[in-house]
């Protein structure tokens, strides 16, 4: 399988994880900022289309872009297929919905965005905001019907697609900040000890002692693909 990662680094890596050897190995790694093809800043998002679009990554990050990269199990472009913008804030997150065909992005700006991946130009279909306010978000997630968004002051939010841009969302407040949200459970990969701090990488089943993957200088983010 691949694994993604984006770091403090402003890189993308892709890696390729074989889970009857245990073993995880680099295999491609994105342009930098100063080729003109990269990140300008940190990268915080990563996510993988599903069905027509699982050939596509794309990776948000505090220079408020989003960037689609062709991925295949032999390689990488090294250039990005597009660069989307839109966002007046760092993308916090990304996610894709079950049939592959919407990429939805959160981002500190308060604004969820809906974009239609199967398209060229890749157009924002719609947006939701937060319109009291309180919260920026932190994650986003959605199957085909609704979009859940979580927020740092642990505010969970649900808008229903088939209601647009106008729909009121419901909300219920967890303790705590809101990470993370997941329509199904993904056990296959997990970042070590200490991985969002020191830029390492891990996964669940190498054997005891084996030394994690150096992945980017500083913090890093990272996506699981079958």
């Amino acid at each position: 399988g691949l694994l993604a990662s984006g770091g403090a680094d402003h890189c993308v890596v892709v890696w390729t994880v074989n889970t009857s050897r245990g073993s995880i190995s680099e295999m491609w790694r994105g342009p930098s900022a100063r080729t003109g093809l990269g990140h300008r800043s940190v990268v915080t998002a990563l996510a993988w289309g599903k069905n027509t679009t699982i050939d596509h990554l794309f990776s948000g990050g505090w220079d408020h872009s989003i960037k689609v990269w062709k991925a295949s199990p032999s390689g990488v472009d090294s250039v990005p297929a597009k660069t989307i913008q839109g966002h007046k804030g760092r993308v916090s997150s990304l996610s894709t919905n079950n049939d592959g065909t919407r990429l939805l992005s959160a981002s500190s700006d308060q604004r969820i965005r809906v974009w239609d991946i199967t398209q060229s130009e890749y157009p924002c279909l719609l947006e939701f905001r937060n319109q009291d306010h309180e919260g920026i978000p932190t994650c986003v997630d959605s199957d085909n019907d609704i979009v859940a968004v979580g927020e740092e002051n642990g505010m969970l939010r649900i808008w229903p697609l088939s209601g647009g841009a106008a729909a009121m969302s419901q909300a219920v407040r967890a303790p705590g900040v809101a990470a993370h949200l997941s329509d199904s459970p993904r056990a296959a990969l997990a970042p070590g000890p200490g991985a969002a701090a020191s830029g390492d990488l891990a996964v669940l089943f190498p054997p005891p002692g084996q030394p994690h993957p150096a992945g980017h200088d500083g913090g890093a983010q990272w996506q699981g693909a079958a």
